[in-house]
């Protein structure tokens, strides 16, 4: 089976610029192998009220690099040695789709069919309403996640992701006894 590649992307405003991007590689059975979270500083300033409020505090510990360029470049980087893994995101339009669409054009003619294929949307399959963050909570009391910080969001969709994939796996096997 393939492992999961998962990532999470702060922006500007729902169809802004990327300035925050995190992801978690990991087994099927959840054992995280790699990570990546980066910040731009570049386009702080631009960022909108709810950004600023609710996402900005969460971000303080994540390091950072100059240009969302750099940005997208390193998260290209990390994201081309796994990309033949299973690339999933949460609720991936519009923010991760577009940020993904803007590393494609920093380099179109090498990265056009390098792009995931198919980017996998968990939010089709885990409800888009439970709260990620609690899910992740209840099973594992002793960590604390920060909402809005895209790898603690990478790490609570996965969680939720392999649970959801879990719970499916006894079902199918259960019924064939």
């Amino acid at each position: 089976m393939k492992n999961i590649f998962i990532f999470d992307v702060e922006a500007t405003d729902l169809y802004g610029v990327g300035f925050c991007v995190a992801a978690i590689v990991a087994t099927q059975k959840g054992e995280i192998i790699d990570q990546f979270c980066l910040m731009s500083i570049e386009s702080i300033s631009e960022c909108c009220d709810f950004v600023k409020t609710k996402v900005y505090p969460a971000l303080k510990d994540i390091p950072c690099c100059d240009t969302n360029k750099e940005l997208r470049e390193k998260f290209f980087n990390f994201y081309m040695k796994y990309k033949e893994c299973q690339i999933w995101s949460d609720v991936n339009f519009p923010v991760e789709t577009k940020f993904l669409h803007d590393v494609v054009l920093d380099d179109t003619e090498n990265r056009m069919w390098n792009m995931p294929y198919p980017l996998l949307d968990m939010s089709t399959i885990v409800n888009v309403n439970i709260d990620r963050h609690n899910e992740y909570k209840r099973d594992n009391p002793d960590k604390k996640l920060m909402m809005h910080n895209p790898l603690d969001d990478c790490k609570a969709s996965l969680h939720c992701l392999l649970k959801f994939f879990g719970t499916l796996w006894k079902v199918w096997y259960c019924e064939r006894l």
